[in-house]
């Protein structure tokens, strides 16, 4: 935020809560503590102060439960009060408290006000950002805002004797309470009745099964032992799964599928052909030159000038020379144009493959998977294969086309040539072996250190108000220095090991053309002039050409890693249930009324974690208004995570309309049910949100705003309705 005018002054040191509570993916301890010294006493009056001892008894591994990343683990509660115990453990002298209580309870809210901002904090300076009014007698001075303004301040019975703006708010805010109230008195009567007929049921149940309390104590084992379970099991329940790497040679499989992705095996062959095809024209192109030349005028008899344009073939020669090289001409930029095409389908496929295969998957893996696996797939993956890994193919197969055609043009002339060949393609093999296992590896490590650089600059963009306040910026700048030291160590060796490989190349590149100037001299009376200047030309070509060649090998394996790493999400993410089941279609009016039934619905949101949900049966008739209540992290959001599929049921049936949705396609599920989330998800523009998910034109919007209070906000039309 930029300061457009004035000042802003502070003497102390400050700790901040924000409204969006911001957790580090880590345990539940570390984000309280935040890189401070650990005090068991203070640890432990925060814990209480901040309301988290039910929550740390409910956790698989209490405090050192992981969190996940943005506290995917955690309910907003949870969130809430950790991000508040943060601050209360930060011990600071002024507190910034963005609506802490807002995502908590009545109950638990007014239990961490009483314990924590009266009481833990009750000597500090507090900042105390908030819409519930109940708590603002409580404060020192209260600060009215309007429209960006201050529109009233002052201490809290003064404002209310001025009978201005913030004096009509608590007028009103206690009318309605007064109003609520007589309500619940007449609600508080039935619910009475209903209790006490409930309590005498189950007094006559346990009377005459007289296993009451066995029950009890059977219940408080079964936690026990749960508790003990998930104490053996911990090594099992690790959020955030470590990114896979393989070893060895790239499999064949990872060919195969880029193969398919370009178009499949004839069109690849094509291409390869056309490279070949190409290379072998030009050397024939050189060929037919020194042919030419060393046919010279057509005249061997003494005193003959040797002129080309003497030559009684000059047409013949020149006319085969010039249509090779139009030949040539053409087969190069029809080459190029196809080459281009395939590598392009294929990255560009790949590409297609692996987002379905993201965006198919369940929630499990976006909650188990760090965001920078992900992002370094689509961004350095994709990049690698869209730019680099072209280049370095095509650079081979011409490069190995022309080395082949090299080595038979020398042949050709000094067939003695052909048995220092095997030893020098016997060291090249050798030596390309070798290096490739490590360069390789190198590659692989410099593709999975990435993305714990992606994740941190991720998690500290999302936190970045949060380590201003704390005065972390500089700690999270030297953790993300380590991380990238660490993806530049394998980065840095990769390519100094081609430095490596580049001076032993020389050395047989220089025996080969030592080797080749030799035999020209040694056989210049059976040798052409023409034709051992082209062997000589051709072997000092070979220097750069097999140096290019052994590189270029080893590039493009250790680029297909990054194929590899496609291809594994595309093979190995399983995805959600399918969208529509044709044989299970329900009915074309279905939902026709809307009643909904749970019976025996168990769920959990990954393997080996507990059940959230633990054999849920109710029936909801149509146009009931049903309201679900429970402490945080007691399974409410839960009933909307199973009712939409995004985690599937471990047990138990939900039916809507005597339809069961867990056998129907996910798109019903997902169409007919409504939800609104606890953090809201926006799109760019109200009207693009209501036409999305009501399939209604504009006009009928503005009804549906007036119905939520919005109509002040958003008028009938204009600009702020888009």
């Amino acid at each position: 935020m930029t300061l457009v005018e004035g000042s802003v002054s502070v003497n102390g040191s400050i700790a901040y809560a924000a409204q969006q509570a911001w957790l580090m993916n880590a345990s539940v301890k570390e984000n309280i503590i935040f890189g401070k010294a650990f005090k068991p006493r203070r640890y432990k009056e925060v814990i209480t102060a901040c309301s988290l001892n039910q929550d740390l008894h409910i956790f698989p591994h209490g405090d050192q439960t992981e969190v996940g990343e943005r506290g995917i683990n955690l309910s907003g509660g949870q969130k809430q009060r950790i991000s508040l115990a943060r601050a209360v453990y930060a011990d600071k002298d002024i507190y910034l408290l963005d609506d802490p209580l807002s995502a908590v309870d009545s109950h638990v809210g007014q239990h961490i006000f009483d314990s924590c901002i009266k009481g833990a904090l009750a000597d500090k300076t507090i900042i105390f950002v908030t819409h519930q009014l109940q708590y603002l007698n409580h404060c020192d001075n209260v600060i009215l805002l309007k429209d960006g303004r201050i529109a009233e301040m002052g201490q809290y019975e003064t404002l209310i004797q001025d009978e201005k703006d913030f004096s009509v708010l608590i007028n009103n805010y206690h009318q309605r309470l007064e109003a609520e109230g007589n309500e619940d008195e007449d609600d508080e009567e039935d619910t009475s009745k209903l209790l006490e007929e409930i309590v005498r049921k189950r007094t006559l149940s346990a009377q005459s099964n007289g296993d009451s309390q066995p029950n009890t104590t059977e219940e408080k084992k079964e936690m026990n032992d749960d508790s003990k379970m998930n104490g053996v099991e911990k090594g099992k329940d690790i959020l955030m799964k470590a990114e896979e790497r393989n070893t060895g040679t790239v499999s064949l499989s990872t060919y195969l599928n880029y193969c398919k992705a370009a178009g499949g095996f004839c069109v690849v062959a094509g291409v390869i052909l056309l490279v070949f095809a190409s290379t072998v024209l030009k050397v024939f192109t050189d060929f037919w030159l020194g042919r030419w030349i060393n046919d010279g005028n057509g005249n061997e008899t003494a005193g003959s000038s040797g002129k080309l344009n003497d030559n009684p073939d000059l047409n013949f020669y020149a006319t085969i020379y010039g249509s090779s090289l139009v030949v040539l001409i053409i087969l190069f930029v029809v080459k190029c144009f196809i080459f281009v095409s395939t590598v392009l389908r294929a990255s560009s496929n790949l590409h297609n493959q692996v987002f379905r295969a993201v965006t198919k998957s369940p929630m499990e893996f976006f909650d188990t998977t760090p965001i920078g696996q992900i992002l370094n797939r689509f961004s350095k993956d994709i990049d690698e294969i869209d730019t680099r890994l072209p280049f370095y193919m095509e650079v081979l197969i011409l490069n190995l086309s022309l080395i082949s055609m090299t080595f038979l043009v020398i042949a050709v002339i000094f067939y003695w040539f052909i048995i220092p060949l095997f030893i020098f393609v016997a060291m090249y093999l050798s030596l390309n072996i070798f290096f490739r296992r490590s360069v390789r590896e190198l590659k692989r490590l410099d593709n999975i250190s990435r993305s714990p650089v992606f994740s941190h600059i991720s998690a500290s963009v999302q936190g970045l108000s949060t380590l201003h306040a704390y005065g972390k910026t500089g700690e999270f700048s030297e953790i993300f220095e380590k991380l990238l030291d660490k993806n530049t160590l394998p980065y840095f060796m990769y390519y100094t090991s081609f430095r490596w490989l580049a001076v032993r190349l020389d050395v047989i590149s220089i025996g080969i053309g030592t080797v080749t100037a030799l035999l020209i001299v040694l056989l210049r009376d059976n040798v052409p002039a023409a034709m051992g200047g082209l062997a000589i030309t051709y072997a000092l070509q070979l220097t750069s050409v097999m140096q290019l060649t052994v590189r270029f090998i080893a590039e493009v394996e250790s680029t297909f890693t990054n194929v590899e790493r496609l291809v594994y999400y595309i093979i190995n993410l399983k995805p959600e249930a399918p969208c529509s089941i044709p044989d299970k279609k329900p009915a074309d009016d279905w939902p026709a009324k809307g009643s909904l039934s749970m019976v025996g619905l168990k769920m959990r949101y990954r393997e080996n974690l507990p059940l959230v949900l633990k054999g849920i049966t109710c029936n909801i008739k149509a146009e009931e208004k049903i309201g679900i209540v429970g402490r945080t992290g007691s399974g409410k959001s839960s009933i909307g995570v199973s009712l939409f599929r995004l985690v599937e049921p471990a047990d138990g049936t939900i039916s809507i309309d005597g339809v069961n949705i867990l056998d129907i396609g996910q798109k019903m599920t997902m169409h007919h049910p409504r939800t609104t989330i606890m953090g809201g998800f926006f799109l760019p523009s109200i009207l693009v949100i209501l036409c999305i998910i009501s399939n209604l034109p504009g006009v009928v919007h503005s009804h549906f705003l007036g119905g939520v209070i919005f109509r002040t906000f958003v008028p009938d039309s204009g600009p702020r309705l888009h």
